[in-house]
């Protein structure tokens, strides 16, 4: 007597897990949400400078309460806490340096020197031939 094989399912438990999809590069950088985010505490800083007769108090206070919010709000969507808190000290440390210097747009310059800075490397990851854009979307699609 001879047996056939029986073809049969794995378990559920022995399943293999659906295929995650790959996030985008927007995703990755944070979408529209993200860049909303990170537009409103500068907005809020401009309309309450301008508000309050061009009073830095009065942007560093629109600027802090609108980072708070979108802190919390950030909280409530789920965002890992560490960013949230990393986003809301970029806000307080850019409102003190606006505030020491006294000057409304040393509010910005946090920013401005972030954004400089990482042009510099990407023109550097150019230079030596090694674009940094490659790399950045080969993690971002999974490859190598």
């Amino acid at each position: 007597m001879t047996s056939t094989p029986e073809h049969t399912t794995p378990p559920a438990d022995r399943a293999e897990p659906p295929a995650a999809r790959p996030e985008s590069l927007a995703d990755l950088l944070g979408g529209r949400r993200g860049a909303v985010d990170a537009t409103l505490p500068p907005v809020a800083f401009a309309v309450g400078w301008l508000a309050t007769g061009q009073s830095i108090w009065g942007g560093v206070a629109a600027a802090v309460v609108a980072g708070a919010a979108v802190a919390g709000w950030r909280l409530r969507r789920g965002d890992r806490p560490r960013s949230v808190l990393i986003g809301l000290l970029a806000v307080c440390v850019a409102a003190l340096i606006a505030l020491r210097t006294g000057r409304a747009e040393d509010f910005f310059l946090v920013q401005l020197l972030s954004n400089a800075a990482s042009a510099l490397v990407w023109l550097v990851s150019i230079v030596v031939r090694w674009p940094l854009l490659g790399v950045v979307v080969g993690v971002a699609l999974g490859q190598r």
